[in-house]
């Protein structure tokens, strides 16, 4: 777990270097938070609900602003194998049966993939979602 979140925050330090738009550098930010929440839920030795709850609004957020539909599908298949694991089949996992465990995975994997998109996603778009702020736009005018 821990990392796993190092390793997050300093790809993330990396990768602001090179961001040149505050636009750029705030949906970095919110991919981030989004990978170290996902990084705390897949490690974690106990797989709570709750969890996902932290994600939800967050994980809407950036899988939207990715434009591309496989990251929002991503995350709503991990809700959805989350609402399985937790409402239907709570005591397979807790028995550790082969085939709940299995969807354990399923789950964890899901996560993994929906971060990794939107990781490749920061490289494949522009951040034009986000209006340029008061500040950048004071600074280019002052470099003029």
């Amino acid at each position: 777990s821990d990392l796993g979140i190092a390793l997050v925050y300093a790809a993330a330090w990396r990768a602001l270097r090179s961001c040149q738009t505050a636009a750029g550098r705030a949906r970095l930010l919110l991919v981030a938070t989004a990978a170290v929440i996902a990084v705390f839920i897949v490690t974690a030795k106990v797989g709570s609900p709750q969890y996902l709850v932290w994600l939800l609004p967050l994980g809407v957020l950036v899988s939207l602003l990715d434009r591309r539909s496989f990251p929002l599908f991503a995350l709503l298949a991990t809700m959805l194998t989350a609402q399985i694991l937790y409402a239907v089949v709570a005591d397979e996992v807790g028995a550790l049966r082969p085939w709940a465990s299995a969807l354990v995975l399923t789950r964890n994997l899901l996560l993994v993939a929906w971060v990794w998109s939107l990781a490749a996603g920061l490289h494949a778009q522009d951040a034009s979602l986000f209006p340029d702020t008061t500040f950048e736009r004071e600074k280019s005018r002052k470099t003029t």
